[in-house]
């Protein structure tokens, strides 16, 4: 923009990106990003056995995953930030099925992704199953998601953790979730 009068929306995508101070992101400009899907923990296959698996009650396959008072927290995906992207952000998008055996309250269940340095979180976001974007239902498939900017991080090799955390004790179903990650495109 040197010696220019004014800035165009071309110099203006230049600029670093906007962070909401709003409790919840939400990634508005998809067309600036190019997606790809970063992992799928469906809870099929042995790697999963170990686990409090379903075979009754599946959103599709095979199995789902009971969580319970026992199993607090999901299979999660973990990854550092310099394995997630080149670029100076990028962001998350998470989504899972879950199945509440119980109508949903407050802090009782959470999608969560955080950044850590050093084993300490300095970025957390989640999302309630009870929120009311998504009108979870009892007793049947419900989709939610989270949109997840990252932060300014402070090395590469700051992990980026996703998984679902069940806060309280009433069973709940979960199955198929998804991560994307969206780099902006032309950096």
């Amino acid at each position: 923009v040197f010696a220019k009068t004014y800035a165009t929306d071309n110099d203006r995508k230049l600029l670093l990106v906007e962070r909401s101070t709003e409790q919840f992101q939400q990634l508005k400009n998809e067309k600036d990003y190019s997606k790809r899907i970063l992992a799928v923990i469906d809870f099929e296959g042995e790697k999963y056995s170990d686990r409090l698996l379903s075979f009754d009650t599946v959103h599709a396959g095979k199995a789902s995953m009971r969580m319970d008072a026992d199993h607090h927290y999901s299979p999660g995906f973990e990854t550092t930030y310099k394995q997630l992207t080149t670029k100076d952000h990028a962001w998350l998008r998470a989504g899972l099925w879950v199945n509440p055996l119980h109508e949903a309250e407050q802090g009782s269940a959470v999608l969560v992704i955080t950044c850590e340095h050093d084993g300490k979180s300095y970025e957390y976001k989640g999302v309630g199953i009870e929120s009311a974007q998504f009108q979870v239902k009892k007793l049947q498939w419900n989709y939610i998601s989270l949109d997840y900017l990252t932060p300014e991080v402070r090395s590469g090799d700051d992990k980026i953790k996703v998984y679902f955390w069940l806060q309280g004790d009433k069973p709940v179903f979960i199955d198929d979730l998804v991560i994307e990650v969206f780099e902006p495109k032309g950096q």
